[in-house]
Order: C-alpha cells, then structure tokens, then sequence
C-alpha cells in the first residue's frame, strides 16, 4: 500500500486481515530555480519568401514556402507555471519550451515520489531526469528507429528557415508524460543528493494562429463536437515533487500477526499469577518485542520472522507453578446459528479454585460433528452443512474430584440466511453484590432464529465492577455500575449496586 500523506495508513488484506500504521511523509513541494527557454515559432512577415525552382524533363516548377521565425525568449522561474501567465512571453505565442532546474532529494526519507505537472497538459512533453527519459524507451518499431541518410552528397531537408541540413535521424521514444493525467512516478530515476530535470515541451500553432486572426476565438454550443476555439494554456503549470512512502503485507506479517493475536490472550493468565515469574517475564518481554516490530511499517522479513519465533518460543516455555484445580468452564453464549460457509468465534473461560482464570490454552475443543460444524482450537466455529452438532470445550486440568471440566453448545446450521433478527436479549444480572463477590451470567436472545449473533459482555464502570468476554463479573469496589448484554445489534442494560 502506498502513501502521500503523513497519517495513519489502514489497508484490508483479501485475507479479511486490516492493518493500520502509522507513516511519516515528507510534505510535497514545488521544484523552484527554473532557467526556461521558450522558442516562440512564427511565419515570416515575407509570404513565400522560400523560393524552389527545378526543372525536370523541360519543364520547369517554382515552389513558394514561408520560413519559420524563431525567436527565444529567455526567462527565469521560481515556480512553473503555464505560458499565458509568464508576462515575458504571453498568450499569443506558439512554439517549444526548454526547461532546466536541479532539485535536492534524500532517499532515506521516503519510498519514492511523483513528479506531478497540474491537472491537464496541453500538446506534448518529455522530461529527463538526470540525463535519463522518463517513461517509455527508445522505439523498436522498424518505421520508427533512427535512420541517417543525410551528410555530404546525400539528401538534405530544409530546416524551415530556408537552411538546407542533412536528414540526419533521431531517437523517436515510446510512453512519457500523459497529457490527460501528467503525474509520473519518478522513483527510479532519483539519486540521493541534487538531482538535474530538463524538460522538452512542444505546443501547436492554435495559439498564433488566433493572434495573427488566420483563426478566431469561437464557442461552439450547438456543433456535435462541441469543441472551443480559444487560446489555450501551454506549457506545464507546475513541477511539483509528490514523496510517498510503500508498506509491503508479507507472508512474514500475516504469521507475526497471528502469533501476536494469540499470545495476547494469554495476557490475563501470565498477569493473573498462573505462570512462574521467569516465564511469565520472558513471555511479556518477548510480546512487546514482536508487537513493536509489528508496529514497525518498514521492519523486514527477517526481523519479523525472529521475534515471532522468539515469541512463540516464550510461549512454548510459560510454567505453571501451582497445582491448578478447576472450578468451572463457561462459553460466553449457550445458543449459535449459522449460515452454511460462515464463521463465528466463542469465548471459553476455565476458572480456577485459587481464583485465577485462562482464556486460551486451557481447553480444548471438539465438534460432535464435523460434517455439519467444526470447531478450531481456538474456538472458531465454521458451518459446513445444514444439520446440528455440539461443540465441547474441555479443561485440560482437573477439577476438586479429579475430573475434567466441560461446556456445551449447541450449533445449528442453516442453509439460507433467514430474514429473523435480534429482537430481544436477557440475562440473569444480580441486582446487587458484595465487594469482592462473583457471579457468572450467560445472554439470551430471541428469535433464535437470528443466525451469526455473538453474545458479549460491557461494564461501564471496571473499577466498580467488571465483566470479562465470557460474562463472569467481579465485583470490585462500593458503587453502581451497569453491565450490558449485547447480542447482535440489540442489547440490554442491567444495573447493579455493589455495597
């Protein structure tokens, strides 16, 4: 993804997967210090003064041309700007333009950059940029490439002014600048430090040709073409250096993403005191890492591919260092419909006697049918086909009897997406709580036929209360405090007063 301004850049992968960065952009500027030669082209005040004569097989022909006047008019520049507006030169002229300027550019601080000419062009241009042409090569095309068959004894053609000169041949050059739409990428042709422009610019004779009053200014309202016949605007109305800097999305960022994405999870167990102390430090200090070089737009492959590795390790080697007993397992929801080919994510939480809680990695989970739903092992949920199945998410650690802990949900799958909706949602919200007290509640919605709804959970006020993504609140301190219940695009507000 590419950016011309200084801000946050937000991209959305076809993965699904958005970015969002932060980038720093040099601000755009004008190329100032111009030397312009505009050669204004006009017919000699003498008609015909071009005289030919040859006589073939007796008979004898006269030839009468008006040469072409061309007279430079030098001027100096700041900024570019169109012909018209140059007091030295005017409207009325028509001819060619040669422009040159040099111009400073740090590589370091962007990607590259656009050269930028103002919003239309008038006629024709090509631009150099240290001594190379920017867009377009020299043409293969047999009709086109370079032929010289001019020099002494050989045919000559006349210049326009009457002067005969060798048909000497140029380099005629494919692409360039786009009149309709004259921005150009100049990335590759920019080196660190000065940098030299020259710019060729060519108009029509439209121009001239009105001042003279061979032609005159019309507007043609009611021709089919609708075409005007004014003066026009020639030359480039600006030059104006367009930075911008590139974010490349690898493979490298995406397996980044994911392994900072799950490792947060983990968070609340490693800050709950699950974990022994080494581990838990280790596995904190390697989060930040990973998550600062995925902040990072221009980090490398390899870099990110270290810290994730680092990560990932750090989370292999987390140690419980008590005996864990669980108290009981929840989902955040006890009902879910979906939409054939469609996903939703349920949350588990394992709660422990000794009061601490694990949201990932302390479960597992299993689909009674896979055929109809499957089920990730991080609770992500996909519809298959029309039908129903139960996922079952199961503590790896014991409860007080030695037995594992589970929790259920039943999934239907339907085919087509009906046209039920979230009507209503409930739960059972304790009116009041003692300091220091749990209670653990589970929204409902209706009509059940609602598909792709996800129960979740809000606390307006966690220093009083909170309520985690599963829906176990904690009563935290003396005051009020309104839970929320959502599901879909309706919720409900409870209110509870904790004493």
């Amino acid at each position: 993804a590419r950016a011309t301004r200084s801000g946050t850049l937000t991209t959305t992968l076809s993965n699904g997967k958005e970015y969002a960065y932060d980038v720093t952009v040099p601000s755009a500027s004008d190329i100032t210090g111009w030397d312009v030669t505009v050669e204004s082209w006009r017919p000699n005040a003498t008609a015909g003064d071009l005289v030919r004569t040859e006589t073939i097989d007796g008979l004898t022909t006269t030839n009468y041309k008006t040469s072409t006047v061309k007279t430079p008019i030098n001027v100096k520049l700041d900024k570019l700007t169109t012909w018209d507006k140059i007091p030295e030169v005017g409207k009325a002229v028509s001819g060619t333009g040669h422009y040159e300027a040099s111009f400073n550019w740090d590589t370091t601080a962007a990607s590259g950059a656009y050269l930028d000419f103002g919003d239309t062009l008038e006629e024709s241009m090509k631009v150099w940029i240290n001594g190379k042409k920017v867009g377009g090569d020299v043409s293969t095309n047999p009709t086109k490439v370079k032929k010289d068959v001019g020099g002494v004894g050989k045919a000559t053609i006349d210049d326009g002014t009457g002067k005969q000169v060798p048909l000497v041949g140029k380099n005629l050059y494919t692409g360039g600048i786009n009149w309709l739409k004259p921005i150009v990428d100049v990335s590759p042709y920019l080196v660190n430090g000065s940098n030299d422009i020259v710019i060729e610019y060519t108009s029509s004779l439209s121009n001239v040709q009105l001042d003279r009053g061979v032609a005159t200014v019309s507007v043609n309202k009611g021709g089919w073409w609708k075409y005007d016949i004014d003066y026009l605007s020639f030359g480039p109305s600006q030059a104006k250096l367009v930075p911008f800097v590139d974010v490349a999305y690898t493979a490298s960022l995406d397996q980044l993403s994911d392994a900072v994405a799950s490792a947060e999870e983990l968070v609340a167990n490693v800050n709950s005191g699950m974990y022994t102390e080494a581990t838990a430090t280790a596995f904190l200090a390697a989060l930040d890492a990973a998550k600062a070089v995925l902040a990072d737009n221009q980090a490398a492959d390899a870099q990110r591919t270290s810290v994730r590795t680092a990560l990932e390790s750090a989370v292999k080697a987390l140690t419980i260092h008590v005996e864990m007993v669980v108290d009981r397992v929840k989902l955040n929801q006890s009902q879910l419909r979906l939409v054939k080919g469609k996903t939703l994510k349920l949350e588990e939480g394992v709660y422990f006697t000794n009061g601490t809680t694990a949201y990932a990695g302390a479960a597992t989970w299993k689909s009674s049918n896979t055929k109809v739903a499957t089920v990730t092992k991080d609770g992500k949920v996909k519809a298959k086909k029309p039908g129903t199945a139960t996922i079952t998410v199961t503590s790896t650690k014991a409860n007080a009897a030695g037995k594992k802990v589970t929790a259920k949900v039943k999934v239907t799958v339907v085919k087509k997406k009906p046209k039920a909706k979230v009507t209503k949602v409930s739960a059972s919200v304790p009116k009041t709580m003692a300091v220091g007290k749990t209670a653990y509640i589970t929204g409902k919605y209706s009509s059940a036929k609602a598909t792709g709804i996800k129960v979740t959970y809000k606390s307006s006020k966690t220093k009083v209360a909170t309520i985690d993504k599963v829906g176990r609140i904690q009563a935290k301190a003396k005051g009020t405090v309104k839970i929320t219940v959502r599901a879909g695009s309706k919720s409900k507000t409870y209110t509870v007063k904790v004493k």
